[in-house]
């Protein structure tokens, strides 16, 4: 039996009326992912909320934190290029 949880995930509400981030993301943001597609809209009730199933949002934050952790790895191994780039040339 799958667990309840997996069934019937709990949801991220995200208001427009708010600047404040939940779990990671902003309501202009999470609106721009929904209308991409990316997210999906679960919003029942009245108003411009934006429902997002827990699963969605922590697979995407999860996407985040690896994307970020590539750029920074990326950025370290950069700059290790270019010092060694000007060790060489003086």
């Amino acid at each position: 039996m799958i667990g309840n949880r997996q069934a019937r995930p709990s949801r991220y509400i995200h208001r427009p009326d708010t600047s404040r981030y939940v779990n990671g993301l902003k309501h202009a943001e999470v609106r721009a992912l929904v209308a991409d597609g990316v997210l999906t809209n679960d919003w029942r009730g009245h108003g411009d909320a934006i429902a997002i199933n827990e699963h969605q949002q922590h697979a995407l934050c999860d996407f985040c934190s690896e994307v970020y952790d590539a750029w920074d790895k990326f950025q370290a191994r950069a700059e290790m290029a270019r010092n060694a780039n000007t060790r060489e040339c003086v």
